[in-house]
């Protein structure tokens, strides 16, 4: 386990001393994906329609689903059955679905 450790300890030390490494690895992708969200998402948020089905209906399964809910970037309906759910998955109504059981 020491070795393992050594070897460790001895990666990080020369991915932190080369600049371009902890550039590409680290920075780069902060940067491109700020870049490319305001050039391209003209600010505008990524909202998903969803659907879940809550078998469980528990309080711990509620809570989920309102975590879930209070999200801005999901729009969640409640379905009534299984069947209900993927029918409306496969109209394409809803992009994903998700269920407590």
């Amino acid at each position: 386990m020491k070795a393992y450790l050594k070897l460790t300890q001895a990666q990080l030390l020369l991915f932190s001393r080369n600049r371009q490494v902890l550039f590409f690895s680290l920075l780069f992708p902060i940067l491109l994906m700020v870049a490319l969200g305001s050039f391209l998402g003209n600010g505008n948020s990524v909202n998903l329609n969803g659907i879940v089905l809550d078998q469980d209906n528990s309080g711990a399964s509620k809570k989920v689903v309102e975590a879930f809910r209070a999200q801005k970037t999901l729009n969640l309906d409640a379905a009534a059955s299984e069947q209900e759910a993927l029918d409306a998955l496969k109209r394409g109504d809803e992009r994903a679905g998700g269920r407590c059981s």
